[in-house]
């Protein structure tokens, strides 16, 4: 999987048929390999920049307090609205809900915050970060779990390797 330009740019090689796709338009709203995530969930698609926030109310769950920040797409595609649930505590996003074009709740990501080794040089650091995501596909029933332990910011991976023509490699 390469993304370009925020998103804007998805490509796909299928290493079994040894084909290159590039994603657009509908194709971007398809799961990713039988998951639970859609191209465009992992393709850097800024939510900031093309969804308008509406602070619908605060929640307590399980004795938390959380912001109900409803997002309404600028230019409605495919993802009719997002509920983003936020911690008062410490402002992280803990949960983003997707409805459809219907307005139907269809997939539920979950953000689960833990230690991720920082590797820069000799330097390891370990921070606080969402480091286990988990999207519930309530239309299969379908857990997708993808966990980030460590990130090594002292490799500097050839510039070819993000050209769309190296994919097949």
């Amino acid at each position: 999987l390469l993304t370009k330009d925020e998103g804007e740019n998805v490509f796909f090689f299928n290493v079994l048929s040894a084909k290159l796709f590039r994603k657009t338009d509908d194709e971007k709203y398809e799961a990713l390999m039988g998951t639970g995530f859609f191209y465009v969930d992992l393709s850097g698609y800024s939510y900031q920049a093309n969804y308008n926030p509406v602070v619908n109310a605060d929640l307590e769950i399980a004795g938390e307090m959380y912001y109900r920040i409803a997002l309404k797409p600028i230019l409605p595609y495919f993802y009719k609205k997002l509920v983003l649930l936020v911690s008062k505590k410490d402002l992280k996003p803990t949960r983003i809900d997707f409805h459809d074009r219907d307005g139907i709740l269809f997939k539920s990501l979950n953000l689960k915050y833990g230690s991720i080794k920082i590797k820069e040089g000799a330097k390891v650091e370990d921070v606080d970060k969402a480091s286990r995501w988990e999207m519930l596909d309530l239309n299969t029933g379908s857990i997708t779990v993808w966990e980030i332990q460590e990130v090594d910011k002292s490799v500097t991976p050839d510039a070819s390797l993000f050209a769309v023509d190296n994919l097949g490699r």
